[in-house]
């Protein structure tokens, strides 16, 4: 009884932090940073604190993609406010926060490629993405990279919904078995 309400504790907890994260982000302001001065006029819905979260998130972090992580949370919040099994909820973050991370050094590689000198380029992918992202263009090359990047979204969604790529190779490799038979006794 007591670790049940424990959970809803930390449920509500966890929920109400992922509201504030969510709206904190919806109201980013790319000109405004914890740096600023206090004669400035915050506009974020959440005062400095979301102008802190939001800086961080976005702009360090993981660029627009960011606002992936306070619904992640959210429904972290409500299995442990609903006492549901936690296993499942566990393993889909940890895979959501695998695709947030590989999409933002995928997005950070483009925008690395195609404006390598932009002063904002860090601005769409975060500067995780992007310094990762220019980090494997440097070391592998772009293509490399591309190969990479989609090698990792290819692992990563045959690990989660345990996708068989290789049952359309054995499907046709069947079919055409059974053809030739049939064609090499007629």
């Amino acid at each position: 009884m007591e670790n049940e309400r424990r959970l809803e504790i930390l449920g509500i907890l966890l929920i109400s932090l992922s509201i504030f994260v969510l709206v904190s982000l919806t109201g980013y302001e790319p000109a405004e940073e914890p740096s600023i001065s206090k004669n400035v006029q915050i506009t974020n819905p959440m005062g400095i604190l979301g102008v802190f979260t939001s800086y961080y998130l976005i702009k360090r972090g993981f660029g627009y993609l960011s606002i992936i992580i306070p619904f992640i949370s959210l429904l972290c919040g409500w299995f442990l406010f609903a006492k549901k099994d936690l296993e499942k909820i566990i393993r889909f973050s940890t895979y959501a926060f695998f695709i947030l991370f590989i999409s933002s050094v995928t997005i950070g590689v483009f925008v690395n490629s195609v404006f390598p000198d932009s002063p904002d380029r860090y601005t769409a992918s975060g500067e995780i993405g992007g310094v990762v992202g220019k980090l494997f263009i440097d070391w592998l090359s772009l293509w490399g990279t591309i190969l990479l990047l989609i090698t990792s979204y290819l692992l990563v969604f045959r690990s989660y919904f345990d996708i068989n790529y290789y049952g359309p190779f054995a499907y046709i490799k069947n079919k055409f078995n059974v053809w030739s038979k049939e064609n090499m006794i007629k």
